[in-house]
């Protein structure tokens, strides 16, 4: 009947099952650590790595990372642009939720502020040093979507492509 005590319980169950399919914790055949990982982390991850969603989110994530770093001789800790634009949307919002005294319908996020009396002001000086914060925690904003031919030699261009098929059967339809 505890929801709350129940959402923790899954929330270290996924975490479990993540820790485990990243280093292989149950595969007796794995020996040594993993090289060269890319880690990308989503929203929510990073907001209870942040401690948005209070200290036993944060503490169970930090413990996650530190395990992937200790198992991995080189690993890189990113998230997309895009979820970074998501993290400055949902301090937005707590802080307007806040500034509007709105207790009904609020996020996770904005209840921890409510409950540890976060002002407006509180959460505006956090959305300004979010990407220090973010570089505190080795986390890279990720946004070089490019295509790299030079590195992509068995991909195809599919813009090229379309441009020799006109190019190469422009003659048909004239």
């Amino acid at each position: 009947n505890d929801y709350s005590l129940f959402k923790i319980f899954e929330d270290l169950c996924v975490g479990y099952m993540l820790l485990n399919s990243i280093v292989y914790a149950n595969d007796n055949r794995m020996e040594g650590k993993l090289d060269n990982i890319t880690l990308f982390l989503d929203t929510s991850i990073i907001l209870r790595l942040l401690g948005f969603e209070g200290e036993t989110h944060k503490k169970k994530y930090e413990e996650l990372i530190l395990y992937i770093k200790k198992n991995s001789t080189t690993i890189s800790i990113n998230m997309f642009d895009k979820h970074f634009d998501e993290l400055i949307n949902i301090l937005d919002k707590a802080k307007k939720n806040i500034e509007d005294n709105k207790k009904d319908n609020i996020s996770n996020v904005t209840k921890f502020f409510i409950e540890n009396n976060y002002s407006s002001s509180d959460i505006q000086i956090i959305i300004n040093s979010i990407e220090n914060k973010l570089e505190d925690l080795s986390i890279t904003i990720f946004s070089d979507y490019g295509y790299k031919s030079n590195e992509n030699e068995y991909q195809i261009d599919e813009s090229q492509l379309k441009e020799d098929i006109i190019k190469k059967y422009a003659y048909h339809n004239n």
